[in-house]
């Protein structure tokens, strides 16, 4: 569920080209349609809404359920994953609205026997990932009540001093849904009922709350096996357990994240002031990154002197991209219940297709071709060789060597230090399975701690010219 090295990657490449002006939506829905109908055609089912200059346009693709053979429409149910946390940013920030916290509060003034390295911890820290937490500190689906979790969330040693850093976790996003119930006596999905979701006219956002029938959930699929409904796994009468709650798995469609979009807008749910937060560029999400993490938002500025707020939010099944470009008036919502190499970057294709109105998406059905050649070899080596580097010269190395100089050119070399640093912390302990060639790319296959991360490079006479890094 966090904004990966393959978000950030996309996000670069993808909205760093040389953009001239943007296409009106009754010029681009068509290309967009197209699009949807290739993704269809190959497989890949989900729902889009686009929004340009106020026009709409919105559709579902494939099957929801294969099994029953039901279509995927905009109104189809599905999981919003960790676009959840800027419901949890937003509830915090109602509360600071109505008095009963400040951002700036020690969590000591609300959790007790707080550890003394982490009682310099604040809810801003919280809401920036610049707490120290790790990611996670346990399965999505494990059974943890809200105490039982605080208090492993306080014995797991923190990976930095409190505001020193970054490091994108879960972890603090529950403390701060533990939070909202705590200060508003309602369970956290009572609370956003009440003061986002009703407010803003979401009639089927949230976890158990909403009235939607089961039938309307989309069914996750992974690598054609069937996942099954969040709605099917291990949930309390509350919805998830707080390994996932606030940080994750909040049901919604492309709808009510549009309704989602409006309400922000104007300041039916928030103040100015709070918004001023809420979008705040507070921290970077790493070291030299151009992108910064507000209160459960990434806002990253575009080539035309503009920002785009936006989130992902996924589980390796199911995926959701959330676009937002507010003073450009264009919004996208991408959601998939079966994730892959063809649809996995959709949202940004769209926006490209917005932005670059030359550009028509094309989906790429990969088939494996045949063994490495002696350049994939040299590559696959010297990606290996920067993987067991130390510090910034060997991977500032590996871009110089190895990277076209169009690649090469697309961001400033410090960000691709930064990607590639990012990058090779990943897989500093994972095992690599497997390599072969798939079409213009060299594919190698590790195994982590996490689960299994294939990186692609797109090799063009010897050089990388394009990369992608996925589940």
């Amino acid at each position: 569920m966090k904004l990966s090295s393959l978000t950030i990657f996309t996000l670069l490449l993808c909205l760093t080209v040389s953009i001239a002006f943007k296409e009106k939506g009754n010029q681009v829905f068509d290309k967009i349609d197209r699009y949807l109908s290739d993704l269809e055609a190959a497989g890949n089912s989900g729902q889009v809404l686009v929004a340009v200059d106020g026009e709409v346009y919105k559709r579902g693709f494939g099957l929801a359920d294969r099994e029953k053979n039901v279509p995927f429409t905009p109104e189809t149910i599905t999981t919003t994953g960790s676009i959840t946390k800027q419901f949890t940013g937003a509830a915090i920030l109602k509360l600071e609205m109505q008095g009963k916290l400040k951002t700036s509060d020690l969590i000591t003034n609300y959790f007790k026997n707080v550890p003394t390295d982490k009682q310099a911890i604040t809810l801003h820290h919280l809401l920036t990932h610049s707490a120290g937490f790790p990611g996670a500190i346990g399965d999505d689906y494990a059974a943890i009540s809200a105490d039982e979790f605080a208090k492993a969330a306080f014995q797991t040693p923190l990976l930095f001093e409190p505001g020193t850093s970054y490091e994108y976790s879960n972890v603090g996003y529950t403390l701060l849904a533990i939070l909202v119930e705590k200060l508003s006596g309602m369970t956290y999905e009572q609370y956003m009922k009440k003061e986002l979701f009703d407010p803003a006219g979401m009639q089927v956002t949230g976890y158990v709350l909403p009235d939607f029938s089961k039938e309307q959930v989309a069914v996750g699929y992974k690598n054609d096996n069937r996942w099954g409904k969040p709605t099917e796994k291990t949930w309390s009468s509350e919805g998830p357990y707080w390994h996932l709650k606030g940080n994750g798995g909040v049901l919604s469609n492309a709808d009510d994240m549009y309704k989602w979009h409006l309400a922000l807008a104007d300041e039916k749910i928030l103040s100015a002031e709070a918004k001023t937060k809420y979008y705040g560029k507070h921290v970077k999400e790493g070291a030299g990154a151009n992108s910064h993490y507000g209160y459960g938002w990434a806002i990253v500025p575009t080539p035309r002197g503009t920002d785009m707020i936006t989130h992902n939010g996924g589980n390796g099944i199911f995926k959701s991209d959330f676009l937002r470009y507010p003073t450009e008036d264009v919004v996208i919502w991408f959601g998939t219940n079966a994730v892959n190499k063809t649809n996995r970057d959709a949202g940004w294709e769209i926006a490209r297709m917005i932005f670059q109105p030359e550009y028509q998406a094309k989906v790429k059905v990969t088939t494996a071709t045949g063994p490495l050649t002696n350049a994939d070899e040299q590559v696959r080596d010297a990606f290996l060789e920067m993987v067991k580097s130390e510090g910034e010269e060997g991977v500032r190395a590996f871009v110089s060597a190895r990277f076209a100089q169009g690649f090469k050119n697309m961001v400033p070399m410090g960000d691709h230090v930064q990607m590639m640093s990012q990058l090779r912390g990943d897989l500093r302990k994972a095992s690599l399975t497997n390599a072969y060639r798939m079409d213009e790319s060299l594919v190698l296959a590790f195994v982590t701690e996490q689960g299994p991360v294939e990186v692609s490079m797109e090799i063009r006479d010897g050089m990388i010219s394009g990369m992608q890094v996925g589940n």
